[in-house]
């Protein structure tokens, strides 16, 4: 009997142990989010990505329902569309769906027409006019990715539009202060006008990878819309989309 409560005590303290060290991540983590709030946008967005293998081929029935099962989760209940089209190796279905406050596009990609066949999974979603829900998301999109077994690893990017063109030195001086609010330290990356891309590295942040052998987990990026105001692009670990 003392060894069952001796085992039931370990089991509860693992537990209570592993609750401690997701809260102390995400704890860390959102210093990421907090330092973009930090500065004076006129409009942000968020993009959660997850792209990876997918472990198994799918019916056209079966990836409508997991896609609608992810769209729940995000809280997506209708009015998207789910379209399937053959392809010279496979077959693609899309999960669009757009709105006011956002957007999500879910992709299978399945190439089972080849000597080896392979399967991929894309999930894109998107938060117009908010960053301050991205770590949510993040960790909702990374249980998904869990439950549905994708191999691949989830991005968050944070985007602010700066209501002016800054100079390569105002630039510089924003990269500076926003890698320090982060604790992140400088790996490499370029500092150019056509490309001012830099990659970074923070304890704060779990995932990674790895650049010419260094790790790399945060990626700053500068650019210029149609209005010329500056879009700062806030990548974890890396930024989601082309910029």
């Amino acid at each position: 009997m003392k060894q069952r409560i001796a085992y039931f005590a370990c089991a509860v303290w693992i537990i209570m142990l592993a609750d401690f060290i997701v809260g102390e991540v995400k704890e860390k983590e959102a210093v990421v989010v907090q330092a973009m709030e930090a500065q004076t946008f006129s409009d942000v967005e968020t993009t959660i990505e997850l792209s990876g293998i997918y472990p198994r081929k799918l019916q056209t029935g079966e990836v409508e329902r997991i896609f609608m099962n992810i769209a729940n989760q995000f809280g997506i209940m209708d009015n998207y569309e789910i379209v399937t089209q053959k392809k010279s190796n496979g077959m693609v279905t899309v999960f669009e769906k757009d709105g006011e406050n956002g957007a999500a596009v879910f992709r299978y990609i399945a190439m089972d027409q080849t000597i080896h066949p392979e399967y991929y999974m894309v999930l894109n979603v998107k938060l117009y006019h908010n960053i301050a829900c991205a770590m949510e998301y993040r960790q909702r999109m990374q249980q998904i990715g869990e439950q549905y077994g994708i191999e691949g690893t989830v991005c968050m990017e944070l985007e602010g539009i700066y209501p002016v063109s800054l100079s390569m030195e105002e630039k510089k001086k924003a990269e500076q202060r926003i890698l320090n609010q982060i604790g992140a330290e400088f790996v490499t990356g370029s500092r150019k006008e056509e490309l001012y891309t830099v990659y970074a590295y923070t304890n704060a942040v779990k995932p990674y990878f790895k650049i010419e052998n260094k790790k790399t987990n945060i990626n700053l990026a500068f650019t210029q819309d149609e209005n010329d105001q500056t879009v700062w692009h806030l990548g974890v670990p890396v930024l989601c989309e082309e910029y």
